[in-house]
């Protein structure tokens, strides 16, 4: 219970694009909420190709590679690309002794792993035992970089900037519009620093549609999520992690 007292409600009239829930606090007053999530969406779709059953899904059969593979590309790589010619880059890599690489370390020295990471953009693999032979498996792909604060502070403001996020609170006619905001997953910067990182000061820049925001996390415990709030024109606030019940009764809760 986040806020003692207050129940969410959720709207049933969405096909008039308003906010999604009404949150009830105890003295009466009632606030309009929308919910969204931050997602990196390069990554969703790359994710997305990878998964594509009718493509072959993760997994690609070797026709000219000496073992099974497990390659990791990056966010930009194009996937359909990679079934198509990852094999014959993978046997070149062979062919040079390699059974695994890095190419942020192995390209200077190897023609075919810079090869593989110019035009494959894949970035690192190694050889790996499949149940069925010769298999090269694709992995979903990272997303490195600096963990900041500041990462959770971009995500934010991205989403509260976005036309409908906007445009269904300004519809609210009530004193109080907030925007909940939660980080997928895969959304893997924003997603660590609202985990382990202190909120950055001053708070969001937020349009005038939006009162309050709320950032969300999933921590490293299934029922568990970090949690910031912020007003407009004010400092962050943690609230720590919180626990989430999957029970909810009909009216809902906060």
């Amino acid at each position: 219970m986040i806020i003692v007292g207050a129940r969410m409600q959720y709207r049933h009239d969405q096909s008039t694009s308003v906010h999604d829930f009404d949150l009830h606090y105890a003295d009466g007053t009632v606030a309009a909420v929308e919910v969204t999530a931050s997602v990196a969406e390069q990554m969703e779709c790359t994710a997305a190709a990878i998964a594509n059953a009718r493509k072959g899904g993760p997994f690609v059969c070797a026709k000219k590679c000496r073992h099974g593979w497990w390659v990791h590309p990056l966010p930009s790589a194009n996937i359909n690309k990679i079934r198509t010619h990852v094999d014959e880059y993978l046997a070149a890599i062979e062919a040079e002794g390699h059974h695994r690489f890095l190419a942020a370390t192995d390209a200077a020295s190897s023609p075919a792993v810079a090869r593989i990471l110019s035009e494959l953009r894949i970035e690192a693999a190694n050889v790996v035992q499949w149940k069925t032979p010769n298999c090269i498996g694709i992995a979903l792909p990272g997303q490195g970089g600096l963990v900041s604060a500041e990462n959770v502070q971009r995500a934010i403001e991205v989403e509260a900037n976005k036309r409908d996020n906007r445009q269904k609170l300004a519809r609210a006619d009530v004193g109080e519009r907030h925007l909940f905001i939660y980080i997928d997953p895969r959304n893997f910067l924003p997603r660590v620093a609202c985990i382990d990182e202190s909120p950055p000061q001053p708070g969001p820049s937020l349009p005038h549609e939006i009162t309050h925001i709320w950032a969300a996390a999933q921590t490293r415990s299934a029922d568990k999520f970090m949690v910031w709030k912020a007003e407009r024109g004010k400092n962050w606030q943690c609230l720590g992690a919180v626990a989430v019940s999957s029970h909810t009764d009909e009216r809902g809760s906060n």
